[in-house]
């Protein structure tokens, strides 16, 4: 049986009003990532972008958001592949969560310099 448990990542952005950026770190083990939910410092501007990555040298996106400042949760999913290394085709509704291991790392950029300007709380399976 597999259990949901969650990490809470609090980033603060240093800067220029407007392009001012962050980022903050979790280590999980052998897990799904299954959702995300944010939540925002009521002065983030529109223009704040979110993106979360993971990798061994942090280069794989997990997640991205671009423009937003409003609170909302989010299930990311990706296209899965066949055996032969193709993507399923995308009207087969073949979305599954992303496997992570390491670290995750959340980061926010374009926007201004604010202490924990994102809370963003990580639902895995286990």
């Amino acid at each position: 049986i597999m259990s949901i448990y969650s990490k809470l990542v609090e980033v603060t952005t240093q800067g220029v009003a407007g392009s001012a950026s962050g980022a903050a770190r979790v280590g999980v083990g052998p897990s799904r990532f299954v959702g995300v939910q944010l939540e925002y410092d009521q002065t983030a501007p529109t223009t704040t972008d979110v993106m979360i990555v993971t990798g061994r040298i942090l280069d794989r996106t997990l997640f991205t958001r671009s423009n937003s400042r409003v609170d909302a949760f989010f299930y990311p999913r990706v296209n899965v592949h066949q055996t032969d290394a193709d993507q399923v085709p995308a009207g087969d509704n073949a979305y599954e969560p992303q496997l992570v291991s390491g670290q995750v790392e959340v980061r926010v950029q374009q926007c201004d310099a604010i202490t924990n300007v994102l809370k963003a709380r990580l639902f895995f399976e286990a």
